[in-house]
């Protein structure tokens, strides 16, 4: 009962705590108040966007691996290397943007759930952080 209490009394002496602040701390209560809007959005942002977010980097991924493989050592050659370069590309592109996928979802999800929590950038719908 009494940790119970305590709990209650400091999380409501640190919420309240921030309304008496100097000008200078301004961002800090900022940053209180709009933690749990930003912990939400992050979180939803990162369940949702995610996904979203390893389709296109391994559809961008699988596109930039095959035409490396097939420009191997700078030459072009003829539309017979395409599927040899496609037995290379394909897992290495599918490799990489599960990989670059996982780590745009979250960095969307964090980034932008500052000012808009469920906006198109939370959940990877608009540009990609990298």
């Amino acid at each position: 009962m009494s940790a119970r209490l305590l709990l209650i009394l400091s999380l409501g002496l640190i919420l309240t705590g921030y309304a008496g602040l100097p000008a200078q701390a301004e961002g800090a209560g900022k940053f209180i108040v709009h933690l749990p809007q930003k912990l939400v959005g992050s979180v939803a942002g990162f369940v949702v966007g995610t996904p979203i977010a390893m389709v296109r980097c391994t559809k961008r991924e699988l596109i930039k691996e095959t035409k490396e493989a097939h420009t191997l050592g700078g030459v072009r050659p003829k539309v017979l290397s395409y599927a040899t370069s496609a037995f290379f590309g394909i897992p290495s592109g599918a490799m990489s943007g599960v990989w670059y996928g996982v780590i745009d979802g979250t960095a969307d999800g964090w980034v932008n759930s500052g000012d808009k929590p469920f906006s198109k950038a939370t959940f990877s719908l608009d540009k990609l952080t990298f």
